[in-house]
């Protein structure tokens, strides 16, 4: 195998002479001539035909593709395997690494007629998180035993897109948010015994919500089977806000033969802060039973805010 030493970067490519001004932004040191970087989803479909993505399997939210050119001292195009670290900087020199992956052993990097192309992040999967809040980064990388290659590589706006599928807690104001766009609500469902014969209005049991509201209008809703004990008789519901009625009573007329369905929908608009909304029921005479195990009682409350 030919010796891996600086290349002529002018001479591998067939270019005509350069420029000296042109000089100060090509590579200078490192045994390693990366010829092309693409950082982008990009494959090579030239006359030698594609190279394949060598990358363990990872959520594709969480890599970012990375293309590059290998050949020895005499320009010739490697084809092998070799190991490579890469590290992101936000800075373009000196600096800690934010973060760093190494591509060896099983994970060697397989170079095909000088090409190949790795998915950074697919070893080490905390990218997004490690760049998050940079407003530069750049890329360095050393190849086997050779020192890292200068100057590294400014990423563009691939990892950038990777942040922004992740928004950290609290950094969306109610201000960039479209009246009615959000909600919040609070829920209790579940199979229950209970029963009343008051002719007052009393509690449900275990069916109450409470909300911290911002002034934005509040849906309520609850459902439950219920039956008559012995006799024929009607049954009375009601949701209240705070001791104030939300949903005006709904008288049902109840069998002791067989679970009927009640219903409750109603909309309220209370001041901003805590407010608790319960589900109330009374009967006209006899005792009516709630629930059993093949039913549910269910109060929902949901504020959709300003």
């Amino acid at each position: 195998m030919q010796s891996k030493k600086a290349l002529n970067f002018r001479a591998l490519l067939h270019w005509p002479e350069l420029p000296d001004s042109w000089r100060a932004w090509l590579p200078s040191r490192g045994t390693v001539l990366f010829v092309t970087v693409v950082v982008a989803a990009l494959f090579y479909t030239g006359s030698v035909g594609a190279f394949p993505l060598r990358a363990p399997s990872a959520p594709s939210t969480s890599i970012m593709s990375y293309q590059g050119h290998l050949a020895d001292s005499g320009g010739n195009p490697l084809t092998e395997g070799v190991d490579m670290e890469f590290r992101v900087y936000d800075v373009p020199t000196g600096g800690a690494p934010l973060w760093t992956e190494i591509w060896t052993g099983g994970d060697e990097v397989e170079v095909s007629d000088g090409l190949f192309n790795v998915m950074l992040g697919s070893i080490n999967n905390t990218l997004a998180e490690s760049v998050e809040g940079h407003d530069e980064l750049y890329l360095g990388i050393t190849v086997n035993t050779d020192s890292e290659m200068e100057p590294r590589v400014q990423l563009g706006s691939v990892p950038f897109s990777m942040q922004a599928m992740t928004v950290p807690d609290g950094s969306i104001t109610m201000e960039k948010i479209a009246s009615g766009a959000v909600i919040q609500h609070q829920a209790v469902s579940g199979t229950m015994m209970a029963s009343t014969s008051s002719t007052s209005f009393v509690d449900l049991p275990d069916r109450s919500v409470t909300l911290t509201t911002s002034g934005g209008s509040v849906l309520v809703m609850f459902s439950g089977s219920h039956k008559a004990s012995n006799v024929y008789m009607t049954g009375y519901w009601r949701i209240v806000r705070d001791g104030s009625v939300v949903v005006a009573y709904n008288n049902h007329g109840f069998s002791p033969l067989e679970w009927t369905t009640t219903t409750l929908i109603g909309v309220d608009t209370p001041p901003a802060g805590q407010h608790t909304y319960k589900v109330q029921w009374r009967v006209n005479q006899e005792t009516l039973t709630a629930s059993e195990t093949a039913y549910t009682e269910n109060l929902v409350a949901v504020e959709f805010k300003r």
